[in-house]
């Protein structure tokens, strides 16, 4: 489902998928900064099967492959091949606050992680204003607004 034809979504679905991560976080607060960064690290492996260019259109497939067959000088492929890999796999997350003033906050995210030939990364930097005053220390571990959209 990784292709762009049609019947395709585009995305990283493979049939198994098997990964062992070791995590490892830090976070604290000193003062009026508070932070938090998290890692998982490991190896991954995963098994993708073939597909046919249109999944979801026997005809239009039947069309292709009567196409490549009465043409074969040109060699014409009518399915994506499938493929088995093992790689090391990551997600890295980390975010920060710091409170400017007892109504202002300057802060950020950040988000990475790879799957086979999926990689994902998203960032965000933020400035929130709070109505009623804050006196007490700032939030740990920090409490950052996810992003409304995160794309690679």
């Amino acid at each position: 489902l990784r292709y762009f034809t049609y019947g395709h979504g585009g995305y990283f679905s493979p049939k198994s998928y098997v990964s062992v991560g070791i995590p490892f976080e830090i976070a604290g607060r000193k003062g009026k900064f508070a932070y938090q960064l998290g890692t998982t690290l490991g190896p991954q492996h995963f098994r993708e099967l073939a597909a046919p260019y249109y999944p979801n259109s026997a005809a239009d497939q039947a069309e292709l492959e009567q196409f490549a067959a009465a043409n074969p000088t040109i060699n014409i492929q009518t399915t994506y091949p499938g493929q088995t890999r093992s790689a090391f796999a990551f997600k890295i997350n980390g975010a920060a606050e710091y409170q400017l003033t007892p109504h202002l906050f300057l802060g950020g995210r950040l988000t990475a992680d790879n799957s086979g030939d999926f990689n994902d990364a998203a960032a965000a930097v933020y400035l929130r204003y709070s109505f009623e005053t804050r006196k007490s220390p700032i939030a740990f571990p920090p409490v950052t607004p996810k992003p409304y959209y995160s794309g690679n």
